[in-house]
């Protein structure tokens, strides 16, 4: 689905790709990262994203979101804080090793706020 629309040159928004199975397989779970990305980089025949936004957000705060909205906790939500703090760390990690392709979005605000920071830092990548 993703190549095809991009050899028409139409724009793709997924809200994961290859990056969650890095960081939630690899970090969360222990599995080496970089084996992980050579497999989705092969599965993929090398197509990365342009842009990736990452919402950031404390665990804390995102176990509480749940509780506040009333929630179930789906699997990896049942893995505990821990497990998450891991994932969030190794997301950050990837933030590092690739600044150029990503941007980070403070996502403590409301739904709106978050929303609208998401379009400014699209707009500033590829406006």
């Amino acid at each position: 689905m993703i190549r095809p629309a991009l050899e028409k040159e139409e724009y793709v928004v997924c809200d994961r790709f290859f990056d969650s199975t890095i960081v939630y397989q690899g970090y969360g779970r222990g599995f080496v990262p970089t084996d992980l990305q050579r497999i989705n980089l092969f599965a993929t025949r090398g197509l990365i994203p342009d842009l990736t936004i990452l919402l950031d957000l404390s665990v804390y705060k995102g176990f509480e979101r749940l509780k506040y909205r009333g929630q179930k906790r789906d699997t990896f939500e049942q893995l505990g804080m821990d497990f998450h703090e891991r994932v969030r760390q190794g997301y950050l990690e990837l933030v590092r090793n690739e600044p150029e392709r990503f941007r980070v979005v403070d996502a403590s605000f409301d739904e709106d706020s978050v929303a609208e920071l998401v379009w400014q830092t699209y707009e500033n990548r590829f406006r």
